[in-house]
């Protein structure tokens, strides 16, 4: 029988803090969706193995690493993940955020780091050094309403990833938009489409480092946007609408719902 996902770990009164000493704990859950809402602290790392899904419910502090070899570790809750941690995630595996805010110091991505809740608009904060990899990322987006999951990475960066972008929502309601989903501090790492384009009715995104409007001035933008290049924005009524869109660090992110 497959356990809760907020059981797995019992014994103790819940919910309660578990050391994570120098030997750190391995979880296989071993083709199972299983998972806890108690908390770990400590020194040592937590390794998710086996096939399957561990959910953490609860807020972790644990300065040891997070390492994800096989299977998914997902949030249940916003900050789920420890800030403290350093987050690896190896290819084949998934780090899930479930639409919950998560801030870590810094990432490792060789496999999947899934942004994507229910609703877009969900955020993934990377305070340290750095982000390294070359792995894949998930991100939903609501071009009509011009909002999307955003990730801010407020370290280095470096590595070549590829984007899943899901759109949901209405239409633009015109041409000429753009959406930032991704801040950078230094421009080393990139990013693409794995689908070359995000189409949404009439209307096509592309993945632009920096606004169109960068380029021509020759200015130089670390940041990337999902930008509708119709040929009105190209024009320069186009070019005003793309230069007056939103540059964005750190939001404020709803996470009442996953």
């Amino acid at each position: 029988m497959e356990a809760q996902p907020t059981n797995f770990i019992s014994g103790f009164s819940s919910p309660t803090q578990l050391a994570l000493n120098t030997g750190g704990l391995f979880i296989d859950s071993n083709g199972f969706n299983i998972g806890t809402s108690d908390t770990f602290s400590g020194s040592g790392n937590l390794t998710k193995v086996g096939s399957g899904t561990f959910t953490l419910s609860g807020n972790n502090a644990y300065n040891g690493g997070t390492i994800v070899e096989n299977g998914t570790l997902q949030a249940g809750i916003a900050d789920a993940f420890s800030s403290n941690s350093s987050h690896v995630v190896d290819s084949g595996a998934e780090l899930d955020l479930a639409g919950f805010a998560q801030t870590i110091a810094s990432l490792e991505n060789n496999g999947l780091v899934s942004l994507q809740g229910t609703t877009a608009g969900n955020q993934l904060t990377v305070t340290g050094n750095l982000l390294s990899g070359t792995g894949t990322f998930n991100f939903l987006t609501n071009l009509g309403a011009l909002t999307g999951d955003f990730m801010a990475i407020e370290g280095t960066s470096a590595g070549n990833y590829v984007l899943n972008v899901t759109n949901q929502g209405g239409l633009p309601t015109g041409p000429g938009q753009a959406l930032e989903i991704i801040s950078t501090t230094d421009g080393v790492a990139k990013f693409t489409l794995a689908s070359g384009h995000v189409d949404v009715g009439m209307f096509v995104y592309v993945l632009s480092e920096g606004l169109p409007s960068d380029v021509s001035t020759g200015d130089s933008s670390t940041d990337w946007y999902l930008v509708n290049l119709v040929p009105f924005a190209m024009t320069n009524e186009g070019m005003a609408v793309l230069a007056s869109s939103p540059r964005r660090s750190r939001r404020n992110v709803d996470n009442s719902n996953g």
